[in-house]
Protein backbone atom coordinates (compact mmCIF):
# COMPACT_ATOMS: atom_id res chain seq x y z
CA UNK A 1 0.00 0.00 0.00
CA UNK A 2 1.42 3.20 -0.93
CA UNK A 3 2.32 5.70 1.93
CA UNK A 4 0.06 8.28 2.82
CA UNK A 5 1.49 11.59 3.89
CA UNK A 6 -0.20 14.68 5.47
CA UNK A 7 1.66 17.77 6.57
CA UNK A 8 0.59 20.23 9.23
CA UNK A 9 2.10 23.55 9.35
CA UNK A 10 2.32 25.56 12.34
CA UNK A 11 2.30 28.88 12.13
CA UNK A 12 1.03 31.40 15.59
CA UNK A 13 -2.39 29.82 16.52
CA UNK A 14 -3.03 29.45 12.94
CA UNK A 15 -2.96 25.34 11.48
CA UNK A 16 -3.35 24.64 7.39
CA UNK A 17 -3.23 21.63 5.79
CA UNK A 18 -1.13 21.46 2.51
CA UNK A 19 -3.66 21.41 0.05
CA UNK A 20 -6.69 22.68 2.16
CA UNK A 21 -8.80 25.27 -0.06
CA UNK A 22 -8.17 28.11 2.81
CA UNK A 23 -4.30 26.76 3.44
CA UNK A 24 -2.08 29.47 2.95
CA UNK A 25 1.32 29.38 0.74
CA UNK A 26 3.77 26.85 2.42
CA UNK A 27 6.43 27.43 0.15
CA UNK A 28 7.04 31.42 0.90
CA UNK A 29 5.82 30.76 4.74
CA UNK A 30 8.20 28.14 5.31
CA UNK A 31 11.35 30.18 3.77
CA UNK A 32 10.60 33.52 6.01
CA UNK A 33 10.81 30.72 8.92
CA UNK A 34 7.27 31.09 10.27
CA UNK A 35 6.59 27.31 9.60
CA UNK A 36 7.06 24.48 11.74
CA UNK A 37 6.57 21.26 9.88
CA UNK A 38 4.81 18.21 10.97
CA UNK A 39 4.70 14.78 9.02
CA UNK A 40 1.88 12.52 9.62
CA UNK A 41 1.64 9.36 7.55
CA UNK A 42 1.74 5.33 7.53
CA UNK A 43 4.31 2.70 7.07
CA UNK A 44 3.09 0.34 3.76
CA UNK A 45 2.01 -1.95 6.93
CA UNK A 46 -0.16 0.15 7.75
CA UNK A 47 1.44 1.26 11.06
CA UNK A 48 1.17 4.34 12.06
CA UNK A 49 4.22 6.77 12.64
CA UNK A 50 4.67 10.32 13.59
CA UNK A 51 7.75 12.25 12.27
CA UNK A 52 8.83 15.48 14.23
CA UNK A 53 11.05 18.12 11.63
CA UNK A 54 12.14 21.37 12.11
CA UNK A 55 11.99 23.87 15.21
CA UNK A 56 9.68 23.23 17.70
CA UNK A 57 7.33 25.70 19.62
CA UNK A 58 8.67 26.80 23.60
CA UNK A 59 6.17 25.15 24.71
CA UNK A 60 5.40 21.84 23.80
CA UNK A 61 3.89 18.28 24.53
CA UNK A 62 3.67 15.51 22.54
CA UNK A 63 1.25 12.34 23.23
CA UNK A 64 -0.73 9.95 21.17
CA UNK A 65 -4.12 9.99 19.46
CA UNK A 66 -4.90 8.97 15.99
CA UNK A 67 -5.70 13.06 15.63
CA UNK A 68 -3.20 15.75 15.53
CA UNK A 69 -3.82 19.15 16.05
CA UNK A 70 -1.88 22.61 16.71
CA UNK A 71 -2.82 24.99 18.73
CA UNK A 72 -0.55 28.37 19.73
CA UNK A 73 1.62 27.05 22.81
CA UNK A 74 0.95 23.65 21.98
CA UNK A 75 1.40 20.27 19.56
CA UNK A 76 -0.33 17.66 20.29
CA UNK A 77 -0.15 14.70 17.98
CA UNK A 78 0.38 10.71 17.93
CA UNK A 79 -1.03 7.34 17.39
CA UNK A 80 -4.19 5.69 19.13
CA UNK A 81 -2.04 2.24 19.12
CA UNK A 82 0.91 4.06 20.20
CA UNK A 83 1.99 4.29 24.10
CA UNK A 84 4.08 7.16 25.25
CA UNK A 85 7.45 5.86 26.94
CA UNK A 86 8.72 8.21 30.15
CA UNK A 87 12.26 6.29 31.51
CA UNK A 88 11.88 3.43 30.54
CA UNK A 89 7.96 3.46 31.50
CA UNK A 90 5.28 3.59 29.38
CA UNK A 91 3.13 6.33 30.73
CA UNK A 92 -0.66 5.84 30.57
CA UNK A 93 -3.30 7.85 28.52
CA UNK A 94 -6.27 7.69 26.90
CA UNK A 95 -7.23 6.09 23.12
CA UNK A 96 -8.30 10.04 22.70
CA UNK A 97 -6.43 12.86 23.04
CA UNK A 98 -7.49 16.64 22.53
CA UNK A 99 -4.92 19.79 22.89
CA UNK A 100 -5.89 23.46 23.98
CA UNK A 101 -4.15 26.46 23.92
CA UNK A 102 -2.46 27.47 26.95
CA UNK A 103 -3.22 31.17 27.09
CA UNK A 104 -5.60 32.13 29.69
CA UNK A 105 -9.50 32.28 28.07
CA UNK A 106 -8.07 30.78 24.94
CA UNK A 107 -10.40 28.21 22.99
CA UNK A 108 -10.37 24.58 23.70
CA UNK A 109 -10.36 21.42 21.61
CA UNK A 110 -11.40 18.22 23.18
CA UNK A 111 -11.29 14.81 22.13
CA UNK A 112 -11.87 12.49 25.53
CA UNK A 113 -9.25 12.71 27.87
CA UNK A 114 -5.82 14.64 26.53
CA UNK A 115 -4.24 15.79 29.45
CA UNK A 116 -3.03 19.96 29.09
CA UNK A 117 0.05 21.74 28.83
CA UNK A 118 0.13 25.27 29.98
CA UNK A 119 3.29 27.66 30.32
CA UNK A 120 6.43 25.12 31.03
CA UNK A 121 4.40 21.86 32.48
CA UNK A 122 3.62 18.70 30.76
CA UNK A 123 0.87 16.99 31.75
CA UNK A 124 -1.28 13.79 30.87
CA UNK A 125 -4.15 11.74 31.32
CA UNK A 126 -4.36 8.18 33.08
CA UNK A 127 -7.70 7.61 31.21
CA UNK A 128 -10.86 9.39 31.91
CA UNK A 129 -10.09 10.17 35.32
CA UNK A 130 -6.63 10.62 36.69
CA UNK A 131 -4.48 13.66 35.46
CA UNK A 132 -0.85 12.51 35.76
CA UNK A 133 1.94 15.44 35.71
CA UNK A 134 5.19 14.11 34.21
CA UNK A 135 7.24 17.48 35.48
CA UNK A 136 6.59 16.19 38.92
CA UNK A 137 6.65 12.84 38.18
CA UNK A 138 10.05 12.32 38.79
CA UNK A 139 10.96 12.82 34.90
CA UNK A 140 13.39 15.16 35.34
CA UNK A 141 14.09 18.01 32.77
CA UNK A 142 15.28 17.85 30.19
CA UNK A 143 11.79 15.77 29.56
CA UNK A 144 12.13 12.81 27.37
CA UNK A 145 9.27 11.07 25.50
CA UNK A 146 9.41 7.72 23.23
CA UNK A 147 6.48 7.16 21.05
CA UNK A 148 6.74 3.69 20.61
CA UNK A 149 4.76 2.07 17.74
CA UNK A 150 2.84 -0.76 17.44
CA UNK A 151 5.19 -2.70 15.36
CA UNK A 152 8.37 -1.32 17.02
CA UNK A 153 8.67 2.00 15.04
CA UNK A 154 9.91 4.49 17.24
CA UNK A 155 10.73 8.04 17.39
CA UNK A 156 12.85 9.81 20.39
CA UNK A 157 12.10 13.29 21.30
CA UNK A 158 13.93 15.61 23.79
CA UNK A 159 12.54 18.80 24.91
CA UNK A 160 14.08 21.41 27.03
CA UNK A 161 11.68 22.90 29.39
CA UNK A 162 12.73 26.63 28.78
CA UNK A 163 13.12 28.71 25.50
CA UNK A 164 16.27 28.96 24.35
CA UNK A 165 17.77 26.08 26.98
CA UNK A 166 21.08 24.95 25.71
CA UNK A 167 23.10 21.85 26.48
CA UNK A 168 25.33 22.31 29.78
CA UNK A 169 28.75 21.46 29.03
CA UNK A 170 29.85 18.04 31.50
CA UNK A 171 31.06 19.88 34.88
CA UNK A 172 34.18 18.77 36.05
CA UNK A 173 34.96 15.64 38.08
CA UNK A 174 38.25 15.14 40.26
CA UNK A 175 39.20 12.74 43.15
CA UNK A 176 39.62 12.26 46.90
CA UNK A 177 40.81 10.67 49.27
CA UNK A 178 37.24 9.88 50.21
CA UNK A 179 34.92 7.33 49.30
CA UNK A 180 32.05 7.39 47.36
CA UNK A 181 28.65 5.03 46.49
CA UNK A 182 27.96 4.83 43.14
CA UNK A 183 24.85 3.26 44.30
CA UNK A 184 23.42 6.64 44.28
CA UNK A 185 23.90 6.83 40.25
CA UNK A 186 20.44 4.50 39.89
CA UNK A 187 16.96 6.07 39.08
CA UNK A 188 14.77 7.95 41.31
CA UNK A 189 12.93 5.80 43.75
CA UNK A 190 9.95 6.17 42.69
CA UNK A 191 10.84 4.81 39.29
CA UNK A 192 13.09 2.06 40.53
CA UNK A 193 10.54 0.75 43.09
CA UNK A 194 7.94 1.26 40.79
CA UNK A 195 9.82 -0.76 37.95
CA UNK A 196 10.68 -3.39 39.85
CA UNK A 197 6.81 -4.11 41.20
CA UNK A 198 5.33 -4.19 37.69
CA UNK A 199 8.13 -6.19 36.00
CA UNK A 200 6.40 -10.03 36.99
CA UNK A 201 2.74 -8.06 36.34
CA UNK A 202 2.79 -6.31 33.10
CA UNK A 203 1.37 -8.66 30.23
CA UNK A 204 0.59 -8.39 26.69
CA UNK A 205 -3.42 -8.12 27.71
CA UNK A 206 -3.19 -4.57 29.62
CA UNK A 207 -6.35 -2.60 30.32
CA UNK A 208 -6.28 -3.06 33.92
CA UNK A 209 -7.97 -0.95 36.81
CA UNK A 210 -5.01 -0.02 39.15
CA UNK A 211 -6.45 1.02 42.76
CA UNK A 212 -4.07 1.81 45.63
CA UNK A 213 -4.24 1.26 49.25
CA UNK A 214 -3.67 3.86 52.41
CA UNK A 215 -0.28 4.43 52.57
CA UNK A 216 1.78 2.41 55.45
CA UNK A 217 4.66 4.64 57.16
CA UNK A 218 6.80 5.08 60.07
CA UNK A 219 7.19 8.19 59.52
CA UNK A 220 4.40 11.64 59.17
CA UNK A 221 2.93 12.08 56.12
CA UNK A 222 1.17 15.10 55.56
CA UNK A 223 0.54 14.55 51.49
CA UNK A 224 0.02 10.41 52.48
CA UNK A 225 -2.83 10.05 49.51
CA UNK A 226 -0.66 12.33 47.05
CA UNK A 227 2.18 9.71 47.79
CA UNK A 228 -0.19 7.09 46.70
CA UNK A 229 -1.53 8.67 43.79
CA UNK A 230 1.99 9.15 42.43
CA UNK A 231 2.77 5.43 42.61
CA UNK A 232 -0.77 4.45 41.03
CA UNK A 233 0.10 6.88 38.38
CA UNK A 234 3.23 5.46 37.70
CA UNK A 235 2.00 1.82 38.10
CA UNK A 236 -1.22 2.10 35.39
CA UNK A 237 1.84 3.99 33.06
CA UNK A 238 4.27 0.91 33.23
CA UNK A 239 1.11 -1.53 32.76
CA UNK A 240 0.16 0.12 29.39
CA UNK A 241 -1.70 2.94 27.43
CA UNK A 242 -5.25 1.13 28.82
CA UNK A 243 -4.48 0.85 32.12
CA UNK A 244 -6.69 3.28 34.06
CA UNK A 245 -5.87 4.39 37.67
CA UNK A 246 -8.46 5.34 40.58
CA UNK A 247 -8.10 8.66 42.20
CA UNK A 248 -9.52 7.70 45.51
CA UNK A 249 -7.83 4.93 48.23
CA UNK A 250 -9.82 1.84 48.02
CA UNK A 251 -9.57 -1.52 50.71
CA UNK A 252 -9.18 -4.50 48.62
CA UNK A 253 -12.73 -5.85 48.72
CA UNK A 254 -13.82 -2.23 47.87
CA UNK A 255 -11.06 -1.71 45.30
CA UNK A 256 -12.92 -5.55 43.51
CA UNK A 257 -16.48 -4.19 43.96
CA UNK A 258 -15.38 -1.00 41.44
CA UNK A 259 -13.61 -2.37 39.00
CA UNK A 260 -16.24 -3.73 36.46
CA UNK A 261 -15.70 -3.70 33.01
CA UNK A 262 -12.01 -4.12 33.48
CA UNK A 263 -10.28 -7.91 33.07
CA UNK A 264 -8.64 -7.34 36.24
CA UNK A 265 -7.32 -5.64 39.20
CA UNK A 266 -4.46 -4.39 39.77
CA UNK A 267 -3.88 -3.33 43.56
CA UNK A 268 -1.18 -1.35 44.79
CA UNK A 269 0.42 -1.16 48.12
CA UNK A 270 3.03 1.55 49.25
CA UNK A 271 4.90 1.43 52.23
CA UNK A 272 7.37 3.77 53.89
CA UNK A 273 9.72 2.06 56.64
CA UNK A 274 13.21 1.80 57.41
CA UNK A 275 14.59 4.56 55.02
CA UNK A 276 13.00 2.63 52.11
CA UNK A 277 9.58 3.45 49.68
CA UNK A 278 8.18 -0.10 49.12
CA UNK A 279 6.11 -1.06 46.18
CA UNK A 280 4.10 -4.18 46.71
CA UNK A 281 1.59 -5.01 43.04
CA UNK A 282 -0.84 -7.94 42.78
CA UNK A 283 -2.92 -8.50 40.01
CA UNK A 284 -6.38 -10.45 40.63
CA UNK A 285 -8.69 -11.42 37.86
CA UNK A 286 -11.78 -10.19 37.27
CA UNK A 287 -15.29 -12.53 37.17
CA UNK A 288 -16.70 -12.08 33.88
CA UNK A 289 -19.93 -11.99 35.09
CA UNK A 290 -22.42 -13.25 37.96
CA UNK A 291 -22.10 -16.66 37.74
CA UNK A 292 -18.17 -16.70 37.76
CA UNK A 293 -18.66 -15.07 40.90
CA UNK A 294 -21.05 -17.22 42.44
CA UNK A 295 -19.24 -19.86 41.94
CA UNK A 296 -15.19 -18.73 42.41
CA UNK A 297 -16.26 -16.41 45.35
CA UNK A 298 -13.37 -14.20 45.52
CA UNK A 299 -9.64 -14.34 43.44
CA UNK A 300 -6.68 -14.49 44.63
CA UNK A 301 -3.86 -12.84 42.71
CA UNK A 302 -2.43 -14.65 39.69
CA UNK A 303 0.80 -12.24 39.61
CA UNK A 304 2.63 -10.52 42.34
CA UNK A 305 5.42 -8.38 42.10
CA UNK A 306 7.35 -6.86 44.95
CA UNK A 307 10.06 -3.12 44.29
CA UNK A 308 11.98 -0.93 46.49
CA UNK A 309 14.13 1.69 46.78
CA UNK A 310 16.10 3.68 49.35
CA UNK A 311 14.13 6.98 49.86
CA UNK A 312 15.03 10.30 48.13
CA UNK A 313 13.97 13.70 48.10
CA UNK A 314 11.05 13.30 45.82
CA UNK A 315 9.57 10.68 48.08
CA UNK A 316 10.61 12.55 50.89
CA UNK A 317 8.35 15.88 50.00
CA UNK A 318 5.60 13.84 50.69
CA UNK A 319 6.82 13.74 54.52
CA UNK A 320 7.53 15.80 57.29
CA UNK A 321 10.19 18.12 56.46
CA UNK A 322 13.52 16.96 58.60
CA UNK A 323 15.41 19.12 61.23
CA UNK A 324 19.06 19.95 60.29
CA UNK A 325 20.33 20.22 63.53
CA UNK A 326 23.64 19.14 65.81
CA UNK A 327 22.84 15.89 67.48
CA UNK A 328 25.00 14.10 70.27
CA UNK A 329 27.38 11.79 68.65
CA UNK A 330 27.76 8.19 68.99
CA UNK A 331 30.97 7.32 69.48
CA UNK A 332 32.15 3.58 68.47
CA UNK A 333 35.89 2.13 69.46
CA UNK A 334 37.28 1.72 66.52
CA UNK A 335 38.69 -2.00 65.16
CA UNK A 336 41.75 -0.81 63.64
CA UNK A 337 44.43 2.07 63.15
CA UNK A 338 44.93 4.46 60.34
CA UNK A 339 41.86 4.57 58.69
CA UNK A 340 41.93 6.22 55.72
CA UNK A 341 39.16 5.99 53.83
CA UNK A 342 35.47 5.02 54.43
CA UNK A 343 32.11 4.15 52.66
CA UNK A 344 28.36 3.33 53.69
CA UNK A 345 26.36 1.45 51.36
CA UNK A 346 23.73 -1.21 50.44
CA UNK A 347 26.06 -3.25 48.11
CA UNK A 348 23.91 -5.25 45.90
CA UNK A 349 20.55 -3.45 47.08
CA UNK A 350 19.45 -6.39 49.46
CA UNK A 351 18.34 -4.03 52.06
CA UNK A 352 21.65 -4.03 54.52
CA UNK A 353 23.25 -0.94 55.05
CA UNK A 354 26.95 -1.92 55.41
CA UNK A 355 30.47 -0.21 56.77
CA UNK A 356 33.47 0.06 54.29
CA UNK A 357 36.54 0.79 56.32
CA UNK A 358 40.34 1.08 54.40
CA UNK A 359 43.62 0.66 56.68
CA UNK A 360 46.67 1.15 55.40
CA UNK A 361 46.71 -2.79 55.89
CA UNK A 362 43.30 -4.17 55.25
CA UNK A 363 40.09 -3.49 53.87
CA UNK A 364 37.37 -4.84 55.90
CA UNK A 365 33.04 -4.76 55.61
CA UNK A 366 31.26 -4.41 58.90
CA UNK A 367 28.14 -3.03 60.77
CA UNK A 368 28.05 -1.33 63.70
CA UNK A 369 25.79 -3.71 66.28
CA UNK A 370 25.36 -3.10 70.19
CA UNK A 371 28.04 -0.21 70.37
CA UNK A 372 30.76 -1.95 68.43
CA UNK A 373 31.88 -2.74 65.25
CA UNK A 374 31.36 -6.28 63.87
CA UNK A 375 33.03 -7.36 61.26
CA UNK A 376 31.47 -9.43 58.40
CA UNK A 377 34.72 -9.36 55.85
CA UNK A 378 38.48 -8.69 55.93
CA UNK A 379 41.31 -8.46 53.23
CA UNK A 380 44.53 -7.68 53.54
CA UNK A 381 46.69 -5.59 50.96
CA UNK A 382 49.26 -7.73 51.27
CA UNK A 383 47.35 -10.46 50.05
CA UNK A 384 46.09 -7.67 47.52
CA UNK A 385 48.47 -5.67 45.82
CA UNK A 386 52.21 -5.45 46.33
CA UNK A 387 54.24 -2.22 47.83
CA UNK A 388 54.77 1.03 45.61
CA UNK A 389 57.49 1.51 44.62
CA UNK A 390 57.49 5.56 45.97
CA UNK A 391 54.82 5.41 48.51
CA UNK A 392 53.75 8.98 49.51
CA UNK A 393 54.66 10.25 53.03
CA UNK A 394 50.42 11.10 53.98
CA UNK A 395 48.68 7.89 51.96
CA UNK A 396 46.04 8.76 49.71
CA UNK A 397 43.04 6.02 49.62
CA UNK A 398 39.87 6.19 46.93
CA UNK A 399 37.27 3.86 47.83
CA UNK A 400 33.99 3.45 45.49
CA UNK A 401 31.11 1.21 46.32
CA UNK A 402 28.67 0.16 43.21
CA UNK A 403 26.67 -2.59 42.06
CA UNK A 404 28.96 -4.05 39.84
CA UNK A 405 31.78 -4.55 43.13
CA UNK A 406 34.14 -2.56 45.46
CA UNK A 407 36.97 -0.38 43.84
CA UNK A 408 40.10 0.36 46.64
CA UNK A 409 43.12 2.71 45.65
CA UNK A 410 45.98 3.36 48.20
CA UNK A 411 48.78 4.88 47.06
CA UNK A 412 50.98 2.91 49.67
CA UNK A 413 50.04 0.12 46.99
CA UNK A 414 51.22 -0.28 43.64
CA UNK A 415 47.89 -1.49 41.96
CA UNK A 416 44.02 -0.72 42.51
CA UNK A 417 41.91 -3.35 42.82
CA UNK A 418 38.21 -4.33 42.32
CA UNK A 419 36.86 -6.77 44.33
CA UNK A 420 33.40 -9.00 44.29
CA UNK A 421 30.53 -9.28 47.13
CA UNK A 422 33.00 -12.63 48.44
CA UNK A 423 35.80 -10.11 48.69
CA UNK A 424 37.82 -12.02 45.63
CA UNK A 425 39.53 -9.80 43.09
CA UNK A 426 37.79 -9.12 39.83
CA UNK A 427 40.90 -7.26 38.27
CA UNK A 428 43.68 -4.58 39.15
CA UNK A 429 45.02 -1.57 37.41
CA UNK A 430 46.96 1.51 37.76
CA UNK A 431 45.40 4.85 38.96
CA UNK A 432 42.77 5.87 41.83
CA UNK A 433 39.05 4.40 41.07
CA UNK A 434 36.64 7.80 41.53
CA UNK A 435 33.09 8.09 41.45
CA UNK A 436 31.37 9.41 38.60
CA UNK A 437 28.13 10.32 35.91
CA UNK A 438 29.25 6.88 34.47
CA UNK A 439 30.27 4.57 37.25
CA UNK A 440 33.94 4.75 38.19
CA UNK A 441 36.90 6.65 36.56
CA UNK A 442 40.38 6.54 37.22
CA UNK A 443 42.95 9.33 37.93
CA UNK A 444 46.81 8.71 37.53
CA UNK A 445 48.93 9.52 40.63
CA UNK A 446 51.58 12.42 40.36
CA UNK A 447 53.55 13.19 43.19
CA UNK A 448 50.93 14.86 46.16
CA UNK A 449 48.15 14.58 44.15
CA UNK A 450 46.20 13.11 41.37
CA UNK A 451 46.09 14.24 37.60
CA UNK A 452 42.80 16.12 36.48
CA UNK A 453 42.87 13.95 33.47
CA UNK A 454 40.20 10.87 33.91
CA UNK A 455 40.66 7.71 32.24
CA UNK A 456 38.83 4.50 32.30
CA UNK A 457 39.84 1.98 34.83
CA UNK A 458 39.54 -1.25 32.95
CA UNK A 459 38.46 -2.10 29.64
CA UNK A 460 35.33 -1.52 28.27
CA UNK A 461 34.95 1.46 30.80
CA UNK A 462 33.72 4.82 30.07
CA UNK A 463 35.69 7.69 31.55
CA UNK A 464 34.85 11.27 32.95
CA UNK A 465 35.52 14.74 32.32
CA UNK A 466 38.97 16.12 33.64
CA UNK A 467 39.03 18.54 36.10
CA UNK A 468 40.17 21.86 36.24
CA UNK A 469 43.34 20.95 38.17
CA UNK A 470 45.06 18.34 39.79
CA UNK A 471 43.43 17.69 43.13
CA UNK A 472 43.94 15.86 46.29
CA UNK A 473 39.66 15.56 47.44
CA UNK A 474 37.25 14.50 45.62
CA UNK A 475 33.21 13.95 45.74
CA UNK A 476 30.69 13.21 43.62
CA UNK A 477 27.00 12.72 44.15
CA UNK A 478 23.60 12.21 42.01
CA UNK A 479 21.45 14.78 43.72
CA UNK A 480 17.62 13.65 43.37
CA UNK A 481 15.41 16.83 43.90
CA UNK A 482 11.93 17.39 45.25
CA UNK A 483 10.02 16.93 41.69
CA UNK A 484 12.34 13.74 40.75
CA UNK A 485 15.27 15.57 38.54
CA UNK A 486 18.38 14.59 39.34
CA UNK A 487 21.59 16.55 39.06
CA UNK A 488 25.14 15.62 39.10
CA UNK A 489 27.49 17.39 41.70
CA UNK A 490 31.14 17.80 41.92
CA UNK A 491 33.67 19.22 44.34
CA UNK A 492 37.12 19.09 44.04
CA UNK A 493 40.27 19.99 46.30
CA UNK A 494 43.09 22.35 45.10
CA UNK A 495 46.36 20.99 47.39
CA UNK A 496 48.14 24.11 46.24
CA UNK A 497 45.94 26.74 48.40
CA UNK A 498 43.23 24.63 50.01
CA UNK A 499 40.75 25.97 47.87
CA UNK A 500 37.17 23.88 47.37
CA UNK A 501 35.49 24.59 43.94
CA UNK A 502 31.65 22.98 43.95
CA UNK A 503 30.36 22.22 40.31
CA UNK A 504 27.42 20.77 38.68
CA UNK A 505 26.01 19.34 35.52
CA UNK A 506 23.68 22.38 35.31
CA UNK A 507 27.06 24.54 34.71
CA UNK A 508 26.83 26.01 37.95
CA UNK A 509 30.16 26.72 39.82
CA UNK A 510 30.76 28.16 43.08
CA UNK A 511 34.49 28.41 44.99
CA UNK A 512 35.14 27.96 48.56
CA UNK A 513 38.49 29.07 50.14
CA UNK A 514 40.20 27.53 53.54
CA UNK A 515 38.61 23.96 53.43
CA UNK A 516 40.10 20.68 54.73
CA UNK A 517 41.29 18.11 52.54
CA UNK A 518 38.46 15.25 54.06
CA UNK A 519 35.23 15.98 51.68
CA UNK A 520 31.58 14.44 50.76
CA UNK A 521 28.80 15.23 49.35
CA UNK A 522 25.13 14.50 50.04
CA UNK A 523 21.84 15.09 50.40
CA UNK A 524 21.25 14.84 54.20
CA UNK A 525 18.25 16.14 55.42
CA UNK A 526 16.64 14.91 51.88
CA UNK A 527 15.47 17.96 50.80
CA UNK A 528 16.60 18.39 47.24
CA UNK A 529 19.69 20.05 47.87
CA UNK A 530 23.12 19.05 47.90
CA UNK A 531 25.65 19.33 51.49
CA UNK A 532 28.98 19.56 51.72
CA UNK A 533 30.98 18.17 54.13
CA UNK A 534 34.38 18.89 54.69
CA UNK A 535 37.28 19.11 57.32
CA UNK A 536 38.74 22.20 58.49
CA UNK A 537 41.93 23.18 56.63
CA UNK A 538 43.99 23.28 59.89
CA UNK A 539 47.32 22.05 60.99
CA UNK A 540 46.41 21.10 64.76
CA UNK A 541 43.92 18.07 65.34
CA UNK A 542 42.43 19.73 68.02
CA UNK A 543 40.95 22.07 66.28
CA UNK A 544 39.51 20.49 63.01
CA UNK A 545 35.34 20.20 63.04
CA UNK A 546 32.90 19.07 60.83
CA UNK A 547 31.19 21.83 59.12
CA UNK A 548 28.42 21.15 56.68
CA UNK A 549 27.53 23.60 53.94
CA UNK A 550 24.11 23.28 51.62
CA UNK A 551 24.53 24.29 47.88
CA UNK A 552 21.33 26.42 47.75
CA UNK A 553 19.07 26.13 44.15
CA UNK A 554 19.75 30.34 44.04
CA UNK A 555 23.52 29.26 43.65
CA UNK A 556 24.61 30.93 47.94
CA UNK A 557 26.35 28.11 50.05
CA UNK A 558 24.85 28.46 53.32
CA UNK A 559 26.53 27.09 56.63
CA UNK A 560 24.46 24.78 58.34
CA UNK A 561 26.31 23.40 61.30
CA UNK A 562 29.92 22.72 62.78
CA UNK A 563 30.61 20.08 65.26
CA UNK A 564 34.28 19.85 66.90
CA UNK A 565 35.91 16.55 66.38
CA UNK A 566 38.90 17.40 68.78
CA UNK A 567 40.56 14.36 67.54
CA UNK A 568 41.20 15.65 64.21
CA UNK A 569 38.89 13.85 61.27
CA UNK A 570 41.04 10.43 59.29
CA UNK A 571 37.89 10.64 57.19
CA UNK A 572 34.23 10.80 56.57
CA UNK A 573 30.95 9.56 54.54
CA UNK A 574 27.42 9.48 54.53
CA UNK A 575 24.86 6.32 55.03
CA UNK A 576 21.72 5.88 52.69
CA UNK A 577 18.59 6.44 54.62
CA UNK A 578 17.55 3.70 57.17
CA UNK A 579 14.45 5.42 59.21
CA UNK A 580 12.79 8.86 59.68
CA UNK A 581 15.58 10.31 60.60
CA UNK A 582 18.02 12.47 58.60
CA UNK A 583 20.88 10.41 56.98
CA UNK A 584 23.43 9.11 59.28
CA UNK A 585 27.07 10.81 58.85
CA UNK A 586 29.92 8.81 59.93
CA UNK A 587 33.50 10.36 61.21
CA UNK A 588 36.93 8.47 61.89
CA UNK A 589 39.24 9.80 63.74
CA UNK A 590 42.29 7.79 65.39
CA UNK A 591 40.76 6.40 68.13
CA UNK A 592 36.80 6.20 67.33
CA UNK A 593 33.70 6.03 64.60
CA UNK A 594 31.61 9.37 65.49
CA UNK A 595 28.04 8.46 63.44
CA UNK A 596 26.10 12.34 63.85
Amino acid sequence: MAQRVRRIFYNGDKKTHAGHPYGATRSRREQEGKWQSIRVGRQPTGTPMAVLAGRLPRSISVVAGRSGCVARDRFCLGVSSARVGVFGFEGSHARRWSCCKSQEGGTRRRGGGMGERSHERVVGCIGEEKLLDWETMGMGSPLRLILAMALGAAVSVTIPTRLGAQPTPGAAAASSSMASNSGALAAPALSRAVGEAVRSVASEGGGYRVVGAPLETDTPAPQASALVQRVVSLVAGALGPTSRGCESELSLENAMLRTNGFPALVYVRTQIASGEVRVTVDRYPMARNIWDKARGGVPGPSAHGFGRARLDAEVRSFLAPIPLVAQTPRKVPMPAAEVVALACGDWGEDGAIALYMMTRRTILQGRIRQGRIVTLKEKAWNDLSSIAPSPWREPLATMVVGVGGLDVGLTDRAMSVRLDPNFSVVGSYEGMPLSGPSGVACAQRRVGSLAAELSPCMTGESSAPAAPFAFDAYAFERIVDAKGATTDVWAVRNPTDGSVVLRDDRAREHRLLHVGAQLAIADVDLDGEPELLASKNVLNPQLDALVLRTWRANGRVEKRLEVPIVDGIQALTVCPPDGPHRRNMLVATHKELWVL
